[in-house]
């Protein structure tokens, strides 16, 4: 009787070791984890937006959130990316609204017998779309540097209204009197003088 006990006893202990060791194949901390998306970057251009993060080892791919609220309640975009690439550049700016704020968050994925299993959500991130001055009342640059105006007629584009005051005497003294206006621009603050053509000599 004894015996038997022990025989049963040897194979419940041997099943628990195997159980055991599948479980931690299974969800341990061993590859088939899905870790947290860290260090979400998000790089606005004036044609498009884009998004980075660090990259995970062992990962099918990323699904990229982005909403209109801070709660991720009110989604607007859902993104899924089926390669381990850790950048996504998205072009369609018509989605977004100029002057509103979105949030962003990522997570990432891996496919284990077919089935989807999701890391943790990073931290989200918010961006917003800058409004454009109208061209037919004021000056702005395209956020690469570039400046464009309503008038033809400035002196250059300088860092301080200074600067840019003394550049237009300089103008003034080798084409003769005139009136100027200095303007800001409302994107990279830069500063230039519009002279008035019609009143210089």
């Amino acid at each position: 009787m004894k015996k038997v006990f022990r025989q049963i006893f040897s194979i419940i202990v041997i099943l628990i070791m195997i159980l055991g060791i599948t479980g931690v194949t299974a969800y341990g901390s061993n590859s088939n984890s899905i870790a947290k998306v860290t260090n979400v970057k998000i790089t606005k251009k004036s044609d498009r937006i884009v998004f980075k993060w660090k990259k995970l080892k062992n990962v099918t791919g990323y699904v990229i959130k982005i909403t209109k609220d801070k709660k991720f309640k009110k989604e607007l975009l859902k993104i899924t990316l089926k390669n381990n690439k850790n950048k996504y550049t998205y072009k369609n700016l018509k989605t977004f609204t100029k002057g509103k704020k979105y949030y962003v968050k990522v997570r990432a994925y891996k496919k284990i017998n077919g089935t989807k299993k999701y890391g943790k959500w990073s931290k989200k991130k918010s961006f917003t779309i800058k409004k454009k001055t109208d061209k037919t009342t004021g000056y702005w640059c395209d956020e690469g540097g570039t400046h464009h105006s309503c008038s033809d007629n400035t002196i250059g584009w300088y860092n301080t209204a200074k600067e840019a005051e003394e550049k237009t005497f300089e103008y003034l003294e080798k084409n003769g009197t005139g009136h100027y206006l200095l303007e800001q621009c409302d994107f990279c603050r830069k500063w230039t003088a519009v002279i008035k053509v019609d009143v210089y000599k």
